[in-house]
């Protein structure tokens, strides 16, 4: 069954005109002019049915795959492939363990016999189907979009101590640069599972491309009454034009004004609410990003679709902000 995963990423920066940062052969698309925003969303997933990470370690293990312990080939392109060995080697180093009695003096080290790609030491309850998805998320021609140059499951790191410092890539495949997934790659592709990321619009990390200061909202928000968005109330989950979203959405109070006559006298009052003003996007606070992840076993890539947008605002009721935010439009790509 899918998978449902929740992970918070910061990712919007704020800067001057256009900004385009050095780019590689996996970027380099966001020159394009049809790009108008892109920003590198990267994170770590837990594909647990079907889990990724097995089965990318099942097939290094037979040479199925080409894959590489480099952190260069990102940048220049040119990939180093590495072998089995060269995998196990960085996982178990020497593949020995010392050991030490309980005043901490060495007795003595022993050599694993197991092979480390698939030891419950390396790929613990904590990584034993965690992947690190590269991910870039991306604007075109009005469109949101998502692609994946590569992946790299992740292994517990220990010290020859026995000391465990973290966890790091055990390695990286899937390298491509193809932007289209045809239909027929599609439809052999494996569904991994779906997921919901929250991301803030508060912060800055890895944005890529970016006009005029624009965050991703800012950047959709032209948009939203193209044929490919379709927008709902997430109090009622009815369909709305684009042109009916406004502060009401956010905030539900009504004010009575005097209304008076041409002696000055007031003759009755008139209800004003927030239905006549357009939606201040500085109200939404959060973006959760919904996706469909995918993996097509004999091209070895990872692709993903997206399915909609959640936008979060803290609602006002009578003369009180929410202390939390709440969901109140979803906008669903068709």
């Amino acid at each position: 069954m899918p998978v449902m995963i929740k992970i918070i990423i910061p990712f919007i920066i704020c800067l001057v005109g256009q900004q385009v940062f050095s780019q590689s052969v996996f970027t380099k698309f966001i020159e394009n002019k049809s790009v108008q925003w892109a920003a590198d969303i990267s994170d770590t997933f837990h594909f647990i049915y079907p889990n990724l990470s097995l089965s990318l370690r099942n097939r290094i293990n037979a040479g199925e795959i080409n894959v590489s312990i480099s952190e260069e080939d990102k940048f220049t392109g040119q990939i180093n492939y590495a072998n089995k060995d060269d995998i196990i080697n960085r996982i178990a180093p020497n593949r020995e363990k010392k050991i030490a009695d309980a005043d901490g003096n060495l007795t003595g080290t022993v050599i694993e016999s197991e092979n480390p790609l698939f030891s419950v030491h390396y790929f613990d309850t904590q990584t034993n189907d965690l992947v690190e998805i590269e991910q870039i998320l991306y604007l075109q021609s009005g469109r949101l979009k998502s692609y994946t140059p590569w992946f790299s499951p992740k292994y517990a790191v220990y010290t020859s101590w026995g000391q465990k410092l973290g966890v790091a890539k055990a390695f990286t495949t899937g390298f491509h640069t193809s932007l289209h997934i045809s239909s027929a790659t599609q439809k052999r592709a494996q569904l991994l599972g779906s997921t919901k990321t929250m991301m803030r619009l508060d912060t800055s990390k890895n944005m890529l491309k970016q006009l005029y200061e624009q965050n991703l909202l800012q950047a959709l928000w032209p948009h939203l009454n193209k044929k490919f968005y379709a927008v709902y109330r997430m109090d009622s989950l009815i369909k709305i034009p684009f042109q009916n979203i406004n502060m009401s959405l956010v905030d539900s109070r009504k004010i009575d004004i005097p209304v008076y006559d041409s002696a000055g006298n007031i003759t009755g009052t008139k209800i004003f609410t927030k239905e006549d003003q357009p939606l201040t996007l500085s109200a939404i606070t959060g973006i959760q990003l919904i996706q469909n992840w995918y993996y097509h076993s004999k091209k070895n890539i990872v692709y993903s679709t997206i399915s909609a947008l959640v936008l979060f605002a803290k609602k006002i009721t009578g003369d009180k902000q929410d202390e939390l935010a709440s969901p109140v439009l979803k906008i669903m790509l068709q």
